[in-house]
C-alpha cells in the first residue's frame, strides 16, 4: 500500500526511533515538496536531519498539481491532502484541522498514534512504551486523551488474549 504523509508522522516516528515501521506497514510513502522542505528546515530535530541525510528508497517526493485553499492549513498539510486526493490514497496527518479537512474531502486519514497502534497489533513494537516516548517530544496529546488511549489499548489487549486452559 502507498500512503501520502504530512510532516508530523515522519517527524515523530524518527524522533521516537520507530520510523522503520512505515516501510513495514506501507510499500511506499509519498511526501509533497512542501513536506520535504518542512522536514529539512532549519530548526528541525537533529534526529530528523540525520535520518534525511540518507533518506530511504521507500520515501518518495512528489509534486502536487494543486493546493487545498480556503482552510487554515500549513503548506505541507495542504499539499499532502491535495496529493492524497489526486492519487486516491490515505493521508498520514496528525493535525486536527488537516485531519478534518481531509475527512471532509473523503480522504482516509491515519495519524502517528494509528500507525503505532497498527504496528503494535502486528507485534512490531510496544505501544505503551512508544506513547511514553511520543509524549516526551512536543507531540500534542492531553493527559486525558493519553490515559484514554492506554486504557482502551489495555482493554483491547485483554480481549484479544487467548483463554488460558489449565491442564487437568
Amino acid at each position: 500500500m502507498i500512503f501520502v504523509s504530512d510532516t508530523s508522522p515522519i517527524n515523530y516516528l524518527v524522533q521516537i526511533g520507530q520510523i522503520e515501521v512505515l516501510p513495514s506497514l506501507f510499500s511506499k510513502v509519498l511526501v509533497p515538496e512542501a513536506v520535504m522542505a518542512e522536514l529539512c528546515a532549519t530548526g528541525a530535530p537533529d534526529a530528523v536531519s540525520d535520518w534525511l541525510a540518507s533518506a530511504p528508497l521507500w520515501l518518495e517526493v512528489r509534486e502536487t498539481s494543486h493546493l487545498i485553499m480556503g482552510i487554515d492549513l500549513d503548506r505541507g498539510e495542504a499539499e499532502a491532502i491535495a496529493l492524497a486526493m489526486d492519487l486516491g490514497l490515505t493521508a498520514l496527518i496528525d493535525d486536527r484541522k488537516g485531519r478534518e479537512c481531509a475527512a471532509a474531502l473523503g480522504i482516509p486519514v491515519v495519524g502517528t498514534i494509528g500507525i503505532l497502534s497498527r504496528a503494535a497489533q502486528l507485534q512490531m513494537l510496544d505501544f505503551e512504551e512508544c506513547l511514553r516516548d511520543l509524549m516526551a517530544t512536543n507531540f500534542h496529546l492531553s493527559k486525558v486523551h493519553l490515559h484514554a488511549l492506554l486504557e482502551a489499548w489495555a482493554k483491547d489487549q485483554a480481549r484479544n488474549m487467548p483463554e488460558r486452559r489449565d491442564e487437568e
